[in-house]
């Protein structure tokens, strides 16, 4: 898991990067299916998202040995963001990905439900406030994330990839 975490980390933002470099290059002309002005809100988007991972990387690494937080992580059942972006790595478009990561309602209820079952289970006067201000912080840093992740799906809509693999040479 750090090893992944570590090669995203090392090349997650050289590629939105590159993609806001290529975004700005598109000639509109050839590409008249794609609207720059989209495909460059879609790369700002991917940027924030980058950057909050690796935030939540390096807090991460910050708090691994936060007990509470291990503690929660063993009871905590949530939808793992990983599984949409596997998806997405496979070449699917929004459309094809299955409804349920399509509906950020029923993520947010079923995070908060399985988040509110967990916290219900554990003392927390067996806790440091650090520790609790840790956890707190990173339930914050992994909802903003999720956010993060929804703004670039929303973008994804408006966007057909497909036109962009086209050869205009």
């Amino acid at each position: 898991m750090r090893i992944s975490a570590k090669y995203a980390e090392l090349h997650l933002i050289p590629t939105v990067k590159s993609m806001q470099l290529w975004a700005s290059k598109i000639d509109t002309k050839y590409f008249n299916q794609i609207e720059k002005e989209i495909l460059l809100t879609f790369t700002k988007e991917c940027e924030k998202f980058a950057y909050l991972v690796e935030l939540l990387y390096h807090r991460d690494m910050k708090m691994a040995d936060n007990s509470l937080i291990l503690e929660l992580r063993k009871n905590y059942t949530l939808p793992y963001f990983s599984k949409l972006l596997q998806a997405y790595a496979e070449g699917k478009n929004v459309q094809e990905v299955d409804a349920f990561w399509q509906d950020e309602a029923q993520i947010v209820k079923k995070v908060e439900e399985s988040l509110s079952e967990s916290l219900e289970q554990i003392d927390f006067e067996q806790y440091a406030r650090q520790e609790i201000a840790q956890m707190y912080e990173n339930i914050s840093l992994r909802k903003n994330v999720w956010l993060s992740l929804f703004r670039c799906q929303e973008s994804m809509k408006e966007l057909d990839f497909k036109t962009l693999e086209e050869s205009r040479f």
